[in-house]
């Protein structure tokens, strides 16, 4: 109970938060720091930066909050055929 867990160096972050970071890194002027992003929408700049480094997941409001801020939102729709293909962060 409570005792230390060896991080896990394999472990990628999911993919909406790499698109999460994505949007923040390519933000006019080179993007902004997770401190800056965080006074703005409201949540610690180090809970958004363990979000991008795979340490934490966000919940669906925080997920929502922080595309808002970039004027984006979530949208859920059906996938045809049940293809299971997702967007990469690669493609805002």
């Amino acid at each position: 109970m409570g005792g230390y867990v060896e991080p896990d160096h394999n472990y990628q972050p999911h993919w909406i938060c790499q698109y999460l970071r994505a949007l923040r890194k390519g933000e006019p002027g080179r993007g902004m720091s997770l401190d800056k992003l965080g006074e703005q929408i409201g949540v610690p700049g180090n809970t958004l930066g363990s979000y991008e480094r795979g340490q934490r997941d966000p919940n669906l409001h925080r997920v929502d909050r922080i595309l808002a801020h970039y004027g984006y939102r979530l949208v859920v729709e059906k996938i045809p055929n049940g293809d299971p293909a997702l967007p990469t962060p690669d493609e805002p």
